[in-house]
């Protein structure tokens, strides 16, 4: 099980067993009585008392098994260390700080109910189930990577149900699908793998996958029926999250923030495996089992040794919990930019505050506010990303957060008297009820 020789493990079991035997005997002897009372005491001695024990070896054995391989011992210590790290806490766990925030902001503008008002143009202004296609087609031609929609299955089969004329849709869903992305790959040469596809309501980067053929793509549109978007990938090599606002009763936008993102890299010493150098890695080790599972889905043995200098991609996609590092891009910060970002915003009559996601290959082009085109456009509760920089401490993590709250309650108490632009509490609470029972889109990510 450990991996020893025979010869040693019995020597070692034998000297565990002379200290371990009457050291238990001895711990037995005097305290096994008054345990047995507490116990008693608090649980009884009947059925409910036999089921803890249970548990107890149930759990003891799993932590055994556990602790006793190099990978479970690493999993062990990784766990412990996320719990003191502010970046990867549970979404939950993450925002109970803010709630008081929250309260206090929403009663003081009477905007408990009233969030969705901060983006009119948007549905239910971006706050939860916005459609990303719905967005990009705010911005216009030209600003945003080429795109287009791909059907869910369900539409499909209701359209070919009805007998809408004009449809093509003589095949099954899958292949109307794959249809669909080859007809496009052929009329534009934006269209050339790689593409990019994701769902069109996606949620923390979920479903966001590089596709480089068409049997990847095949196999993608089997495991997500939902509708999608396909995009023109665009190499970068940057990318960066901007947190864009502007009150209605201001003329000009401002950038809140600008999160650089950071993709992850390995390279070889021609001595280490691809497993090793990940675990070995003070950052990569705390989301290990992410790219280790990513680079056994590609076929490549986790055990592979890269050649001294060799370079191994972890991640092409900037999304945070699949394993980019998001740090504060206040040094990408600059006036033409801003006033390029807030161009942009006002094209989109009814937006008001959000993040634009960005691929851009040189930063002093990006600074001149060129260069760049825009991934998709994230609504009201889209996050001012650069909080997750790993040496931002409590205080500034939260103290960014609440001022960003506040301009999103500020903006939407703006825009309550706007027909249409709020959502009903009895639509947003069935709304998030809808949500929570949707099937989600696997996490595929690249």
């Amino acid at each position: 099980f450990i991996g020893g020789k025979f010869t040693s493990m019995i020597i070692w079991a034998l000297l565990a067993g002379v200290l371990w035997t009457p050291a238990l005997v001895l711990l037995s002897t005097w305290l096994g009585d008054d345990l047995q009372k507490i116990t008693e005491s608090l649980v009884g001695s009947t059925w409910l008392a036999f089921l803890l024990s249970v548990l107890v070896f149930y759990f003891s054995i799993r932590f055994l098994f556990l602790i006793a391989t190099q990978d479970g011992r690493r999993k062990f210590l990784i766990f412990f260390k996320k719990l003191v790290c502010i970046e990867f806490l549970t979404p939950w766990l993450f925002y109970i700080p803010m709630i008081p925030g929250w309260l206090y902001w929403s009663f003081r503008y009477n905007s408990l109910f009233t969030l969705s008002a901060a983006n009119p143009a948007i549905e239910h202004g971006g706050l939860l189930g916005e459609s990303k296609s719905a967005i990009l087609k705010l911005l216009g031609p030209g600003s945003a990577l080429d795109w287009f929609v791909i059907p869910s299955h369900t539409t499909i089969r209701g359209e070919k149900k009805r007998g809408e004329k004009n449809q093509g849709i003589k095949n099954s869903p899958l292949k109307w699908r794959l249809e669909l992305l080859e007809k496009k790959a052929k009329q534009k040469k934006a269209w050339q793998f790689p593409i990019v596809i994701k769902p069109d309501k996606g949620q923390r980067g979920r479903g966001v996958r590089i596709i480089y053929n068409m049997s990847q793509a095949k196999a993608y549109l089997k495991r997500v029926p939902q509708t999608l978007i396909a995009q023109a990938y665009d190499p970068g090599p940057f990318e960066a999250g901007i947190f864009y606002y502007r009150k209605p009763s201001q003329k000009q936008g401002r950038i809140f923030s600008i999160t650089d993102k950071i993709f992850p890299i390995l390279s070889g010493d021609g001595k280490t495996s691809l497993k090793d150098l990940i675990w070995k890695h003070p950052r990569y080790s705390l989301q290990a089992n992410v790219f280790i599972k990513r680079i056994i889905q590609k076929k490549i043995s986790p055990d592979r040794i890269l050649k001294k200098g060799e370079i191994y991609k972890l991640a092409l996609v900037g999304n945070h919990v699949q394993g980019t590092m998001f740090c504060d891009g206040t040094k990408l910060y600059s006036s033409a930019l801003e006033k390029k970002i807030d161009k942009i915003a006002k094209k989109m009559r009814g937006f008001y505050i959000g993040r634009f996601d960005i691929r851009y290959k040189s930063r002093e082009a990006l600074k001149r506010g060129l260069g760049f085109r825009i991934i998709e456009v994230n609504g009201a509760s889209s996050e001012s990303t650069n909080i997750y920089d790993p040496s931002f401490g409590f205080f500034k993590i939260y103290g960014i957060l609440y001022r960003q709250w506040q301009l999103l309650v500020e903006i939407a108490y703006e825009n309550r008297n706007i027909k249409g632009a709020s959502t009903s509490p009895f639509k947003l609470i069935k709304m998030i009820i809808e949500y929570l029972k949707a099937e989600k889109p696997p996490v595929l990510s690249d």
